[in-house]
């Protein structure tokens, strides 16, 4: 436990402190020496970082990175969840959706879907444009195979 309690900087005298004194930083650190100390292999963390100053929450989230058993946690502050999560569960229409990587990644994820579906927007909307105008031109080959190809690109732009 003075192994657990030293990695989340509780060194020294300041392991001999009883509880009722310690700030609300302390506090927080000594539950999570509880936790890391325990034979849990499941720990569900809500806001871990709240009360903790910069050199404690990179302790947590070197501990957390090295943690064996699953680290379930909810948290706000972002270079912590980038720097250890490695997985993220989005709920969505009452639907768990997971993705395989931090929240930066899945953003940039998201950023290139978008991307990509823009394009195909544009691309839908010139050959529509396209169809149109040779459907527009006098003496029209292939009308009725135009009038079928402009009837499709409506149905598949009501569709997005």
């Amino acid at each position: 436990m003075r192994g657990i309690l030293a990695r989340l900087l509780i060194r020294r005298e300041d392991v001999f402190k009883k509880a009722g004194v310690l700030s609300g930083g302390e506090r927080v650190k000594l539950a999570f020496a509880k936790l890391f100390g325990s034979p849990a292999n499941l720990l569900l963390l809500d806001e871990p970082t709240n009360f903790l100053d910069m050199p404690a929450i990179e302790a947590l989230q070197k501990m957390v990175e090295d943690y064996e058993g699953t680290v379930l946690f909810v948290s706000h502050d972002r270079t912590f969840s980038d720097g250890c999560a490695t997985r993220i569960l989005r709920i969505e229409d009452r639907k768990l959706i997971p993705f395989d990587g931090n929240l930066t990644e899945w953003e940039k994820k998201q950023a290139e879907s978008k991307s990509e579906k823009n394009m195909d927007q544009v691309l839908l909307e010139l050959r529509l444009t396209d169809v149109i105008s040779r459907l527009s031109a006098p003496n029209c080959p292939n009308k009725e195979e135009l009038e079928k190809e402009f009837e499709r690109l409506i149905a598949q732009r009501k569709a997005r």
